[in-house]
């Protein structure tokens, strides 16, 4: 397996190496480092190069795991025209104008045109390729931004691209678009590239209905998302993960095989052999497209290789081992690995009120769960993210033809499971989204 990484001079490395990659800004665009200022400081009037669209609407790049693509299409299942991605074009420039505006008072003084392909030439590489890259302008254009600023007189000229345009299909179909944007200065600095993603989501068609939104229309939703979330970077300078081609492995949670019961005034041990049967896939990270998740196949056999367990992943102080587990990310050539662990299970059983005369009291079963995850980057061997969160289960008894059923201990225990490791995800999403503030 090898990681998508893009090639950087000598001191952009060893400044990378410096610093933590999930936060990384961009800098300057000829790669020989990166700045940590705020690329519109002290800019109050903005030259906008028309965006256009480097990645073919016909090419689908990169897909979440599990997913089929294909070419976008629209409502009656014809292939989108030039003319949809015209009209994409100028939705991103109208959406990046009016954040630029909204976000920070500035002007947009002028807009200027951009030739296509002979500007922003298309992707590169085959489809699904694993080597795929950030699109870049032609170092001619790209040279001729700071000339374009002082002509438009404008303090700055900013250009963007779409360079992935994704299409999920499936129940809930899903669009991402990713834009990559540069600055350049009257003083002559290119800033760049500035890497936002956003996405929109619809229900899918369904037992013969129609989805309320064509893909033309999810394509223009999360272009004004990923314009917010460009704008927001030229004004404060911080890039939200997993916004570049990276990859990232997620090791099996560490699960107990056994869970304390407590029935009344009795006390027992259970065991959830059901729960730990799921430790590969409970924990799912919900990533961008361009992001690639190592197979699990492959973690296992790097785990294996280094002798380590799930549970050897977390120090007895229950923090976790982050030299174990970059040393894992190393072996798999990842950029990240996500680690979780269940540290504690609580199940109780009480009578709830009784079903009736001639039937007994009915059973209450209550599962409790606390999961934790952390997110390693594997380059700097440092935590970026941590959380932890409870779920619960309640199961009460129902009389069937005079015999009560319920959920077993097991099933309680692990639909709370489920429920704390999806909180672990809106955690991670959280995190993501207040980077930005």
């Amino acid at each position: 397996m090898r990681s998508r990484r893009g090639a950087l001079g000598t001191p952009a490395l060893a400044l990378l190496l410096a610093c933590p990659a999930i936060a990384r800004p961009a800098g300057r665009a000829d790669g020989a480092g990166h700045s940590a200022c705020v690329p519109l400081a002290y800019v109050r009037g903005v030259a906008l190069v028309s965006a256009v669209v480097a990645a073919p609407w016909e090419e689908a790049v990169a897909a979440p795991v599990g997913s089929t693509t294909r070419p976008l299409r629209g409502a009656r299942g014809k292939p989108e025209t030039p003319v949809a991605a015209d009209a994409l074009r100028q939705v991103v420039a109208d959406a990046v104008a009016a954040r630029l505006g909204a976000i920070a008072g500035l002007a947009v003084v002028g807009r200027l045109p951009a030739d296509g392909p002979a500007w922003w030439p298309r992707m590169a590489g085959a489809r699904g390729s694993r080597e795929s890259r950030l699109s870049r302008p032609r170092p001619a254009a790209l040279a001729a931004l700071p000339r374009s600023a002082r002509e438009a007189g404008a303090d700055a000229a900013v250009a963007v691209a779409a360079d992935r345009v994704v299409l999920a299909p499936g129940i809930r179909r899903e669009v991402w678009l990713r834009l990559v944007g540069y600055v350049g200065r009257v003083d002559g600095e290119v800033l760049g590239p500035f890497v936002a993603l956003g996405r929109a989501s619809t229900i899918g068609a369904f037992l013969g209905r129609r989805s309320p939104k064509s893909d033309a229309d999810l394509a223009r939703d999360a272009a004004l998302t990923a314009a917010d979330d460009l704008c927001r970077q030229l004004l404060g300078g911080a890039e939200r993960p997993f916004r570049r081609d990276a990859s990232a492995a997620v090791i099996p949670a560490a699960l107990p095989a056994t869970a304390p019961k407590r029935a009344q005034s009795a006390t027992s041990t259970v065991r959830v052999s059901s729960l730990v049967r799921q430790g590969d896939v409970l924990f799912q990270p919900d990533l961008p497209p361009v992001v690639e998740v190592a197979p699990s196949r492959e973690v296992v056999g790097a785990m294996r290789a280094l002798q380590a367990r799930p549970q050897s992943v977390w120090q007895s102080d229950g923090n976790p081992d982050a030299d174990m587990v970059a040393g894992i990310g190393a072996r798999l050539k990842v950029d990240y690995v996500f680690a979780s662990r269940v540290p504690e299970v609580r199940l109780t059983e009480t009578e709830a009120a009784p079903a009736g005369a001639a039937m007994g009291p009915c059973l209450r079963r209550t599962a409790t769960v606390r999961a934790e995850g952390v997110l390693v980057d594997v380059r700097s061997k440092r935590v970026v993210w941590r959380d932890s969160a409870r779920g619960t289960a309640t199961a009460v008894g129902e009389f069937v033809g005079g015999t009560q059923r319920i959920r077993t201990d097991e099933q309680c225990v692990l639909d709370a499971a489920r429920m704390a490791y999806a909180f672990l995800r809106f955690s991670l999403d959280r995190h993501e989204r207040e980077r930005l503030r």
